[in-house]
């Protein structure tokens, strides 16, 4: 681990030492980006019926169903990573491309399975309550606890 870490030591020490200065980059920047981002999600629970008509579509569903598989993938393919150091010879919307393949191969052939698994194994109250509607509407299906006396 020192091995590895050790060339870009020097890169890092003027970032984490006492009394450096940090750009508005390092400071203020991830601050507007989660506000963004939780402006986002405000608007998508309780905006309106357009912006709800543009996050029911198709292709961002499918985004959002392959979201965790994209998610470990993206990085390797994308920066051809081992064990895809071939691809660096590709162009960029290749590699995303395939990054969007691999993932979806991936949700189909690893996430997929498990997540039938797991239905199996869960009580059927459990199952209905997870899929009742968050917003409103439909019947409320309580997780029955049982404590041992």
């Amino acid at each position: 681990m020192v091995l590895i870490a050790a060339p870009i030591a020097p890169q890092a020490v003027p970032y984490f030492s006492p009394g450096a200065s940090w750009s508005l980059a390092y400071t203020e920047w991830p601050l507007i980006v989660g506000l963004g981002y939780s402006a986002l999600l405000l608007a998508i629970l309780w905006g309106g019926r357009v912006i709800h008509v543009v996050f029911e579509m198709y292709p961002l569903r499918f985004i959002g169903l392959i979201s965790y598989s994209l998610y470990l993938w993206h990085l390797p393919i994308l920066f051809a990573l081992p064990p895809f150091q071939g691809l660096a010879a590709l162009p960029l919307v290749a590699r995303l491309a395939l990054a969007f393949l691999v993932a979806y191969l991936s949700y189909q052939f690893i996430e997929r399975p498990f997540l039938r698994r797991r239905l199996k194994y869960e009580p059927k109250d459990a199952r209905r309550a997870a899929r009742a509607p968050a917003s409103g509407g439909g019947e409320f299906v309580p997780i029955q606890e049982t404590i041992a006396p």
